[in-house]
């Protein structure tokens, strides 16, 4: 970063200012208070965040182990998922 510039910001905000890019529109997201752990709320809002796992690792991964070999399975994942330790 030989221009100072010492924020990723500011460094995305060079480049797109030389390429003449429009700066990309944040998207408005509504905070929500987190669910009980384990309601159906919980469970509605993780299954709304996943994505289909088609041409990501993670189906790469399950095919070289044979599992995506089941007819009709739709896998998804939820990249933002935070895993906790067994209680």
């Amino acid at each position: 970063m030989n221009r100072g510039l010492d924020r990723m910001r500011d460094v995305l905000d060079e480049a797109r200012m030389f390429l003449s890019l429009p700066r990309p529109r944040r998207a408005i997201r509504k905070q929500l208070p987190p669910a009980p752990t384990g309601s159906p709320e919980s469970a509605r809002r993780l299954f709304a965040a996943a994505q289909p796992i088609s041409g990501t690792l993670a189906e790469t991964y399950l095919r070289q182990r044979g599992i995506m070999a089941v007819r009709g399975l739709r896998l998804a994942a939820v990249s933002s998922a935070v895993l906790l330790p067994p209680r």
